[in-house]
Parts: structure tokens; C-alpha cells; sequence
């Protein structure tokens, strides 16, 4: 996706913000075209443009693949929907789409981006399929379709979600990963008797399973059940080996208000990092998380580095944004730090 060319100087972050305003109004223009005319290329176009601007990269994902849906004949759109997969580190379905590029165009002029590109995601997968967190038998299309299934959550389709977490039961019918997304789906749907039942069945097999404590936890938390929810996050407390874990476990800690204990992780998991030598690698949120912790225990200083490194990972994530413009508030106006964004997209 090409960005569009502006002249840059001294009023650059006023230009930016201006640009990110139209785009904005350009998407609440089209978004209900979307749902009106979910077959019109150039609204989707239009769309996916935009979503990349103003660093909305879920809905990118989605828009791009409309883009391919509509328009397959275009090498450009494999193309695009290949990097919002790896924007969105949906690593089997970049690699997949990047396999589809090479398939069909050869001797196109992206087809050696397209060659590095899955030489890169494919160094990703290989860890995944061989980490020991990873559930033996799950196919590369199962773990396909469980990291689209997740994204089709975050973005509201539930319907594409459910049909993506029954695939992969009726292909692989053992599987316990699954079973964590469809809990996550009943979850965003407001069923939590249902997402609780899941939970529990999945803990009933492996009782430390870091997703479903995480889930649990939280809709214990949601609906009032605190004793059991305080129970289940104490097991939540332990180092993991991977960031995606560590991820699951501050977002029930985090939404807990246990600041102590995603401050005692994240440092942990820093410290293992350097025993290593290896640079650590989070993610926007997770940086995001830790912030609030640290601001909630007046060490707005080094809240204030991760939000700032938050957005080195994507200057566009608002809820770290919005955290570094309340800390410029006068004192006694400021939000407590929040975890999550307060306002709508584009406000």
C-alpha cells in the first residue's frame, strides 16, 4: 500500500493530524456503504486506504480481503492483503496469501518483496509449529484460521468467527485452542454463562492453560463472581516463555487493577530477556498495559517511555495516545490512566 506523498517540514505533526481527521471522515462516509454494498471494489479500496492512514490495521485486514474477493486478477491486492495479514502478526494467513502471490504471479514486479516477506513470517511459523506451547496436531490451516478468527472478533463479525472456530473443530476435534476463541466470541457476544463454560472445559483438561485462566478470570471478574476470579488470577502470577502469553495474562491482571502484578511480570520478563542477550519484542498493547500499571503507582515517568515506545510500534494506537495527552492535562484535570481508550475512533 503506497503511502500518499506530502511535503514534510516543520508543521508536520499538525499535517498529520489534519490528514488523519479527513481520513476519518472519509471512513464514517463509507463504512455504512460497506454495509450497504458490500460488493462495490472502489468503496473497499477507498476504505482499505484509509484504515491504513489513520493505522487501523484490523479493519485494513478486512478490507483487503474484500479487496482480493472483488478483484483476485490484481497481483497488487494479493499483494496488500499479504502485509496486512503480517501488519496484524496474523503469521499462517500472511504466509498463506504470500504462497497464493507466488502461485499465481510468477513473473509479477512484488514478487521478490513477496519472496522476502514469507521467508520472514515463515521464520515466525517454523518457532510457532515447534514451541512446546503450541498443541501437538494443530495444522498450519488450524492455526490459520484461529488467527482470523480472533481479528473477526476485534472487528464485530462474529458470524465469519463462529464459522472459522467450527471449521477447525470439525477438521480437528481435540483441539483445546479453539475452544479459547470460541469462549473470547461468547464473550463479545455478552454470553458469559456460555464463555465461562468453555473456559471451564478447557481447564478441566489442562488446568494451566494460560488463555483460558486469562478468560476466566476476566468474566469471573465481569460478573461478579470476585472470590473465584481472585482464585484463578493468583495462577496467572507465574513467568511464561512467550509474548503472546504474557500478553494473555496482563489483560486479566490489568483489568483486575493488580498493577503490582503486571509491573512484577512485564520486569521479569525484561530481566529473562537480557540473561538471554535478546532485545525484547512486545506489542503495542502490552507496552500499553505496563504503562498504565506503572502511572497507577506514580511512576509516570516510565509509563511514560512505554507509551512513547507504544507508539514507535504503532503511531497509531490511540490508547496510548490518549494516555500521553491526558498526562499533559494540568493535575487536577487529568483521567486516572486507563487501560483502555476512553473515546471512540476519531474523536
Amino acid at each position: 500500500m503506497a503511502k500518499r506523498k506530502v511535503r514534510r517540514g516543520p508543521f508536520e505533526p499538525l499535517l498529520d493530524v489534519i490528514l488523519k481527521k479527513e481520513w476519518m471522515k472519509t471512513i464514517e462516509t463509507l463504512k455504512p456503504l460497506a454495509k450497504l454494498s458490500p460488493n462495490n471494489l472502489d468503496n473497499w479500496v477507498s476504505l482499505a486506504s484509509c484504515y491504513y492512514h489513520v493505522g487501523q490495521y484490523e479493519n485494513l485486514w478486512q478490507a483487503t480481503v474484500n479487496v482480493v474477493r472483488l478483484n483476485p486478477g490484481d497481483s497488487k491486492n494479493w499483494f496488500n492483503v499479504a502485509n496486512a495479514a503480517m501488519m496484524n502478526h496474523l503469521w499462517f494467513t500472511a504466509q498463506y496469501y504470500a504462497d497464493q502471490f507466488l502461485i499465481k504471479f510468477p513473473n509479477d514486479k512484488y514478487y521478490e518483496q513477496i519472496q522476502e516477506l514469507r521467508q520472514r513470517v515463515e521464520n515466525v511459523t517454523t518457532k510457532v509449529l515447534a514451541s512446546p506451547n503450541t498443541e501437538r496436531g494443530a495444522s498450519s490451516i488450524d492455526l490459520r484460521e484461529m488467527e482470523q478468527a480472533e481479528i473477526a472478533i476485534t472487528n464485530g463479525d462474529y458470524l465469519l468467527a463462529e464459522r472459522l472456530i467450527n471449521q477447525t473443530l470439525q477438521r480437528s476435534p481435540t483441539l483445546i485452542a479453539p475452544l479459547n476463541v470460541l469462549s473470547l466470541l461468547y464473550s463479545a457476544q455478552g454470553k458469559f454463562s456460555e464463555a465461562i463454560t468453555t473456559a471451564r472445559q478447557v481447564l478441566a483438561k489442562y488446568p494451566n492453560n494460560i488463555h483460558a485462566l486469562s478468560n476466566l478470570a476476566q468474566l469471573l471478574w465481569r460478573t461478579a463472581q470476585t472470590s473465584e476470579a481472585e482464585l484463578i488470577a493468583a495462577k496467572l502470577n507465574q513467568p511464561t516463555s512467550t509474548n503472546a502469553l504474557l500478553l494473555k495474562q496482563l489483560e486479566a491482571l490489568s483489568f483486575m487493577g493488580k498493577d503490582s502484578a503486571v509491573i512484577q511480570l512485564f520486569e521479569q520478563s525484561e530481566q529473562r530477556f537480557k540473561e538471554n542477550l535478546r532485545v525484547s519484542d512486545y506489542s503495542p498493547m502490552t507496552y500499553h498495559l505496563v504503562s498504565v500499571a506503572y502511572a497507577h503507582q506514580g511512576n509516570e515517568k516510565q509509563a511514560k517511555q512505554l507509551w512513547e515506545t507504544a507508539l514507535e510500534k504503532n503511531k497509531n494506537f490511540e490508547p496510548a495516545r490518549q494516555n500521553l495527552d491526558n498526562l499533559k492535562q494540568p493535575f487536577g484535570q487529568r483521567f486516572k490512566a486507563f487501560p483502555f481508550s476512553r473515546f471512540k475512533k476519531g474523536e
